[in-house]
């Protein structure tokens, strides 16, 4: 009975999706995938993504991301591989939302886009077309067709698949190289995908072996069109042209178009520069290669940055490094080697947060890579001015921030000398660049004591074992300035005496010759007149007598003297008033005084 059901349930979901299409299977499947009723929702989104119905839009991208997403549940990576390469690979500009995707899918994405940057590609040669099944199945193979042509072609698909025009061949799904050959011409080579019961059409026009080179360069970027073909944007290597005369065209949207026409011999390289500045940094080695490839000699002038790169002290400048890794991206764009081109932005991001290409040498292409590759890597840079005199008061230290990844930046404060501690400065949120000014006092307001210091910049959510941070070292110095010394406090004779003794009284006389008479009985007690010949000892009475009137005269009740206490207290407190009326002018000119702030970029 279960069996029966299951295959009444499999007929149901053929039927639903043979009658679905396009935007429609594609709204059924997004549908099905939002309440997790996966297995429907894969033929329906497969069926959703033919190109022919459904343009490579916002929509189409969210299904892409799904039907990945739902064969990384169903344990059928390769599958969702293979769309994600194939979608990489018919649309450029396709990215997944790294925000909104789980990171299965990140993941693979990257792993799709890095493999179709690495494989050849050759769309003036060969293009592809796509038939879709009326159903889809993943357990289906493809099916791949080679167009005839004029001339007699033979493409070998894979490592041991071999097809002649006109003729096709099933194979199992996924990535497949392929070459397209010819007598007596160049031999095409390009990658394809094979996805479940798709027909994919492999068109290919070869060039004959005399096709000459056509390399361009230009700046700013533009269009280039041949013969009224478009062949894309600036720069250009390597492209292919038959013998001839050939009109070429370069449409800029920041400067005029040119027209020109150009005769290409056999096997001749054709080099066009259309440079309107060129850049100089001063190093005659970069300046050489730059020249190289403004000339149009592209591989010659990658390898001279490579080289550059390689023997080129660190310690020669970050700008300098990221102005190479800038040019030679650029280079290995216009080589179509995108994956090293990626890497190379994302060494320049490292290299120098705060450099920014000039808007006229990258073409809108590169520029989207760039600004991608920037917005995923964790790093900050923080800059100050080299040497500056400040005044707490009313000055505060200006500080640009730049970060690749967008994220919230904590601004630590800390003495390098002495005990170490943290004060928080600011927290930042910062897209790309940001600008800041610190005061340079304390939390009371105070300048910043004289001394060695450092500035540190966390970018938040960088990676534990790889924090994002930069630190900045600080050297304050006060500039000199005369204060007030303090006042010294009143000599002594300067006082007036605050007490005089009363008069004596009985009570003190009696204490006394009490004190006296107990001290004189202890020897009377002890005394053995027989020994001594002296029933009281003289040393007993003199001692007796001297206790006795020391009693009296140290117990003589002492009076205050109000007039006297008033007076030294007078004395006292406008010693004191002095003092902190001389403080807080000597407080004011620290806070007007000038400070020197060196700064370098690490402490």
């Amino acid at each position: 009975m279960r069996r029966w059901a299951s295959l009444l349930c499999c007929a149901l979901v053929t039927a639903a999706a043979q009658a679905q299409s396009g935007r429609q299977a594609l709204a059924a499947g997004t549908e099905s995938y939002l309440l997790a009723d996966y297995q429907r929702a894969v033929p329906l989104l497969s069926l959703g993504l033919d190109p022919a119905t459904a343009v490579p839009d916002q929509a189409w991208v969210h299904g892409v991301e799904r039907l990945a997403d739902v064969l990384l549940v169903l344990r059928q990576d390769s599958l969702a591989t293979t769309w994600l390469r194939w979608a990489t690979r018919l649309s450029p500009d396709f990215a997944v939302d790294e925000d909104a995707v789980p990171p299965a899918v990140v993941r693979a994405a990257r792993r799709a886009r890095a493999f179709v940057d690495s494989t050849p590609s050759d769309p003036f040669v060969s293009r592809t077309e796509f038939r879709w099944p009326p159903t889809f199945r993943s357990a289906d193979r493809g099916t791949v067709q080679l167009s005839g042509a004029n001339v007699p072609i033979t493409a070998r698909i894979g490592p041991d698949q071999f097809l002649r025009g006109g003729e096709s061949r099933t194979l199992p799904t996924g990535s497949y190289d392929v070459v397209v050959s010819a007598p007596g011409y160049l031999p095409a080579r390009f990658t394809i995908e094979v996805l479940p019961g798709v027909e994919t059409l492999v068109h290919a026009s070869p060039l004959p072996e005399t096709a000459g080179l056509l390399y361009v360069s230009a700046r700013p970027w533009g269009t280039l069109f041949i013969d009224g073909q478009r062949v894309g944007y600036t720069g250009v290597a390597g492209h292919r042209v038959l013998p001839g005369s050939h009109a070429l065209r370069l449409v800029r949207d920041s400067a005029a178009t040119i027209d020109t026409t150009i005769q290409v011999a056999e096997r001749q390289p054709v080099r066009l520069s259309w440079i309107t500045a060129r850049e100089t940094t001063g190093l005659a080695r970069l300046d050489s290669a730059a020249r190289v490839l403004d000339a149009g000699d592209t591989e010659r002038g990658a390898e001279l940055l490579r080289l550059f790169l390689l023997t080129q002290p660190t310690t020669s400048g970050a700008t300098l490094r990221a102005v190479a890794l800038a040019r030679l991206a650029e280079a290995l764009w216009t080589l179509r080697v995108r994956d090293s081109a990626r890497a190379c932005l994302r060494t320049m991001v490292e290299a120098d947060p705060f450099y920014a290409p000039p808007g006229d040498r990258f073409n809108p292409e590169l520029r989207a890579a760039y600004q991608k590759v920037r917005r995923e890597v964790p790093v900050i840079g923080l800059h100050a001015p080299t040497d500056t005199v400040l005044v707490p008061a009313r000055d505060s230290l200006p500080l640009a921030l730049a970060v690749g990844r967008p994220g919230d930046v904590r601004l630590y404060l800390r003495p390098t000398t002495g005990p170490s501690h943290d004060s928080l400065l600011a927290v930042i949120s910062v897209d790309s660049l940001a600008a800041v000014r610190l005061p340079l006092t304390t939390a009371d307001g105070t300048a910043l004591p004289p001394g060695p210091y450092a500035i540190e910049g966390n970018l938040a959510g960088s990676p534990l074992g790889n924090p994002a941070r930069d630190v900045l070292a600080l050297s304050v110095q006060r500039l000199a300035i005369d204060t007030s010394p303090h006042l010294p406090p009143p000599a002594a004779t300067a006082y007036l005496p605050e007490t005089r003794r009363g008069r004596l009284t009985g009570r003190t006389v009696f204490e006394g010759i009490g004190l006296g008479a107990a001290v004189v009985l202890v020897p009377v007690v002890i005394n053995d007149g027989d020994l001594s010949g002296r029933s009281v000892p003289l040393a007993a009475g003199l001692l007796g007598t001297s206790i006795a009137l020391l009693k009296i005269a140290l117990t003589r009740p002492t009076q205050p003297i109000q007039e006297n206490v008033r007076f030294n207290e007078l004395q006292r407190t406008q010693w004191e008033a002095r003092n902190r009326k001389i403080a807080a002018e000597n407080a004011l000119r620290l806070r007007r005084t000038p400070l020197q702030v060196r700064t370098t970029e690490s402490p």
